[in-house]
């Protein structure tokens, strides 16, 4: 999956599901408060991969299945996962939609996303391609990852606040991350080796940055079963080489 995309929100006509309605898997959609298109810049989509599933807020309020209403509570999960645990990324997908036709203004392109520490990067994949579109054909390209919501990564950005975001670049001017199940590779160079990601030492990534180029783009290849976390701080660590935007893609195995 490749997420370097900065283009124009998906528009259409207003369409949503009436409650009651099916989600396109036979899923009942509950009812709640409608909400109203937000105006431009105020729709705040935010979205998190939980452990349960993941939970869609716009305008400050989770939002239920149909993803154009207010869930009854907070705790809600406005999509649940699937029975193996996985992301369901058709509906998250269908949610994408829906939020872009029935709640952002024309041109409202911004999503958060952040997720649990030890997320596998398939579910983070699955769900970027399913709001950011795999060749810029989402509708919400333009995006930032925030921290893992269950453990804050160490300070290595002299900016805490920063957060890694998406931007239109060509991959082949890029700084190319490699990380799979045992080591972290940049630009062909082995940097980090580790037995099990809890066990990775990162602390010389940022000077392993440091010694390449300073390039604002980074493409992060990644095995499906590196955690968020990890991800997360390997997009931190290469802020120290001016990275600014980030295209993120699963590691192809051969068959």
């Amino acid at each position: 999956m490749l997420c370097a995309l900065v283009a124009g929100a998906c528009r259409g006509e207003r369409a949503s599901l009436p409650p009651g309605a099916s989600a396109g898997d036979g899923a009942s959609v509950a009812a709640g408060p409608p909400l109203d298109r937000a105006p431009l810049g105020q729709l705040d989509l935010r979205v998190t991969l939980e452990t349960a599933g993941v939970v869609v807020r716009a305008r400050g309020r989770v939002l239920d299945a149909s993803c154009t209403r207010a869930a009854p509570t907070a705790a809600e999960v406005t999509i649940p996962a699937r029975p193996d645990g996985a992301v369901d990324a058709a509906r998250v997908a269908h949610c994408a939609r829906a939020v872009a036709r029935s709640l952002a203004a024309p041109g409202e392109t911004q999503v958060t996303v952040t997720a649990r520490h030890q997320t596998p990067h398939r579910d983070l994949s699955s769900t970027l391609e399913a709001i950011v579109g795999d060749d810029r054909g989402g509708p919400f390209p333009d995006l930032s990852l925030l921290p893992p919501v269950d453990r804050q990564p160490p300070k290595l950005a002299a900016d805490a606040s920063w957060t890694p975001a998406t931007g239109k670049f060509d991959p082949d001017d890029a700084l190319v991350v490699l990380v799979t199940k045992v080591q972290i590779v940049l630009a062909g160079e082995r940097v980090v080796e580790f037995d099990g990601f809890e066990r990775a030492e990162l602390s010389e990534l940022p000077a392993a940055f440091a010694r390449q180029k300073r390039s604002p783009e980074v493409v992060v290849v990644a095995d499906e079963s590196v955690p968020y976390g990890l991800i997360f701080q390997v997009l931190l660590a290469s802020s120290h080489a001016g990275a600014s935007r980030f295209q993120l893609q699963t590691l192809q195995r051969a068959p």
